[in-house]
C-alpha cells in the first residue's frame, strides 16, 4: 500500500505553504485527531496524514487508536499529524505512531481546551514512552510481509485461545466429575442418616410405648386391672371419690411447692394419679422412695404429695356435718338392738392405737407410751351409729390419755339426742360426762367380785356383741396397712389426718357394718 497523500497547510497569515502533494481544499479547517494534540490547519511546519485509508484495516485501527485515544475518530474525515512519529514524518504505511502527544503540548497552560488531567496524562505517556528522556522501548511497527499475514496471525491467535479454552474445558469437566462423585458420596450419606433417623425416631417411640406402658399411673393401673389390690378400692369407689374431690382440686396447696403457685403444666402427674400414689402408699405402707421409683419422681416430691392429699381430703371430708338427724337413728336401727334390749342406742364409741418411733426425748416418750400397748403410741377415737355410719374421728392424741378425756376433748357428746344410750367399752369412764350432756352411758360391768355373776356376765355379752360393729368399722380402716405400721416421731403430725381420711372413706365407700336385718 502507498503512502497517504500528504495533506497541505496554511500559516497562520492564511498564505499556503504548498509540498509535493497536491494541496486540499482551503476551506477545510482540520485538526489532528489525537486527544493529547492540538496542532490544527494554523500550526506551521507539520504534516497531516489522512485516515480515511487506512480505515478498512482493523488491525491498523487498532494501533492508532493506541495513540489517538480519541472514541469519536471519524475514520473517513479526520487526519493525524506528524509529531505523533519520533522521526517527525511518516516513511511508509506500515510506520506506525508511537507518541500520543509532544513536549510543545505540555507546554499549554491548563484551559478549556487543554485541561489539567489531559497535561498530566499527556506527560505520563511521554515518560512512558521516552520522549522526555532515554528511548526505553524501539519504535512499534506494523510488519506486513504479505497480505495473508493478519488473517494467518488471527486464525494462530484464535487456535491458540481455543486449545487453551479446551485445556480449562477439560480441567473443568475432570472437576465437574470430582464434584458429581462427592455429590453422589454425600446423597449416600443422607440417605443412610435418614434411615439412622428413622430408625432412632421408632425405637424412640417404641422405649416411649414401653415407658408409658410400664409406668405407675392411673390408666396403667385401671388396664392391668389392678386398682383394688393397688388402693384397696374397687375402680368405681376410686372413680366415685375422685369425683368427689375434683370441683375443689384447684384451691389444693402443695407445702413448700412453688409450682403449685403457677401453672399445673409443669407437674408430672395428673390428679388421678397422684390420689392413686396417696392410697397406695397407705395401701402398703411403701417407702416413699420406692413409690418415687415407681413414678420416676423424688422422695421429697412423694411427701409433698402425701401430705397435700391428706389434708385436703380432711380439710373437705370435715366441712360436712355428719351430726344424725332427729329420728334417723332409731328409724334405722338394727334388729339386734331391739333383741338385746338397746333399742334407744344412738352411739358406740371406741379407742385405736396406732405405734410411734420412740423418740430421744424421754418427756415425750413419757407422754405417749401406752401401757395397754407396752410401747409409744397415738390414740384416736371413732364414733359410729348402730346402722354403721360415721359420727366422728378425733384427732390422735398420745398414748397416756385417757378415753373420757379423749371423748369430752373431742366433743361427740354433744352431737347426741339427749335421752338416748352411749355405748363404749369398760374402759371409757364417762358415766358423770354422758350424765352431764343428758345421756345414759352403757358399758361393760367392771370385775369387783372374784367372780362376775350370771347377769353380768349375760350383760357383758350383750355389750360386747355390738360393739363388735364398732370393731369391724376400725378394722375396715386399718386394712390400709400405713396404720399398722410404726410412725416415726417426726411425721406423726399428719396421724391424725391420715385415720380420719380413711374414716371417712370407708364411711362413703364401704358397705355398712351394721347387722342386716333392721
Amino acid at each position: 500500500m502507498d503512502d497517504l497523500p500528504d495533506v497541505k497547510y496554511t500559516t497562520k497569515n492564511k498564505k499556503e505553504i504548498v509540498d509535493s502533494v497536491p494541496s486540499v481544499t482551503p476551506s477545510w479547517h482540520w485538526n489532528c485527531a489525537a486527544a493529547l494534540c492540538t496542532n490544527s490547519w494554523r500550526t506551521p511546519e507539520v504534516h497531516y496524514y489522512k485516515l480515511c485509508e487506512i480505515s478498512k484495516d482493523r488491525a491498523l485501527r487498532n494501533a492508532y487508536d493506541k495513540i489517538l485515544k480519541n472514541k469519536h475518530v471519524n475514520w473517513k474525515r479526520h487526519v493525524i499529524c506528524s509529531e505523533h512519529w519520533s522521526s517527525g514524518k511518516r516513511n511508509s504505511i506500515q510506520d506506525l505512531p508511537d507518541k500520543s502527544s509532544s513536549e510543545k503540548y505540555l507546554q499549554n497552560k491548563p484551559s478549556f481546551i487543554t485541561p489539567k488531567r489531559k497535561l498530566e496524562s499527556a506527560k505520563r505517556s511521554l515518560e512512558f514512552e521516552g520522549d522526555c528522556g532515554e528511548r526505553k522501548k524501539p519504535r512499534r511497527k506494523m510488519n506486513r510481509s504479505a497480505g495473508n499475514d493478519t488473517t494467518e496471525e488471527l486464525i494462530d491467535a484464535i487456535s491458540g485461545e481455543n486449545s487453551k479454552l479446551r485445556d480449562q474445558l477439560l480441567e473443568v469437566q475432570e472437576k465437574l466429575q470430582q464434584k458429581e462423585k462427592e455429590l453422589s458420596k454425600l446423597v449416600e450419606e443422607v440417605t443412610t442418616l435418614r434411615t439412622e433417623r428413622e430408625e432412632y425416631k421408632r425405637q424412640l417411640a417404641f422405649f416411649q410405648n414401653e415407658f408409658e406402658r410400664t409406668k405407675f399411673s392411673y390408666d396403667n393401673v385401671k388396664k392391668k386391672g389392678k386398682v383394688l389390690y393397688m388402693t384397696g378400692l374397687s375402680l368405681l369407689e376410686f372413680d366415685c371419690l375422685y369425683e368427689c374431690l375434683e370441683p375443689f382440686l384447684p384451691v389444693m396447696v402443695y407445702p413448700d411447692c412453688k409450682s403449685s403457685e403457677t401453672s399445673t403444666k409443669q407437674r408430672k402427674m395428673d390428679k388421678r394419679t397422684e390420689l392413686m400414689c396417696f392410697l397406695t402408699v397407705s395401701r402398703h405402707a411403701l417407702h416413699l422412695g420406692v413409690m418415687g421409683w415407681m413414678t420416676n419422681t423424688s422422695i421429697s416430691t412423694q411427701s409433698r404429695l402425701f401430705v397435700a392429699w391428706s389434708v385436703f381430703v380432711v380439710t373437705l371430708f370435715e366441712s360436712i356435718d355428719l351430726t344424725p338427724l332427729p329420728g334417723e337413728i332409731l328409724a334405722f336401727l338394727p334388729k339386734d338392738f331391739w333383741e338385746a334390749g338397746f333399742g334407744n342406742t344412738s352411739c358406740l364409741g371406741d379407742c385405736t392405737e396406732t405405734w410411734i418411733a420412740p423418740s430421744e426425748n424421754f418427756d415425750v416418750n413419757n407422754v405417749t407410751f401406752s401401757q395397754y400397748k407396752n410401747h409409744t403410741t397415738g390414740k384416736t377415737s371413732v364414733w359410729i351409729t348402730p346402722c354403721g355410719s360415721l359420727i366422728q374421728c378425733s384427732d390422735t392424741y398420745p398414748g397416756t390419755i385417757t378415753d373420757a378425756d379423749i371423748t369430752e376433748q373431742s366433743g361427740v357428746l354433744d352431737k347426741l339426742e339427749e335421752g338416748t344410750i352411749v355405748l363404749t367399752d369398760k374402759g371409757f369412764g364417762i358415766t358423770d360426762l354422758c350424765l352431764a350432756k343428758g345421756l345414759h352411758h352403757n358399758r361393760p360391768p367392771l370385775k369387783y367380785n372374784a367372780q362376775y355373776d350370771e347377769t353380768e356376765i349375760s350383760r357383758n355379752f350383750d355389750i360386747a356383741t355390738l360393739r363388735i360393729y364398732n370393731e369391724n368399722y376400725i378394722g375396715k380402716i386399718r386394712d390400709w396397712a400405713i396404720l399398722n405400721a410404726c410412725w416415726p416421731i417426726s411425721r406423726i403430725d399428719i396421724l391424725g389426718y391420715v385415720h380420719k381420711v380413711f374414716a371417712h372413706v370407708v364411711n362413703i365407700l364401704k358397705k355398712p357394718v351394721c347387722p342386716k336385718e333392721i
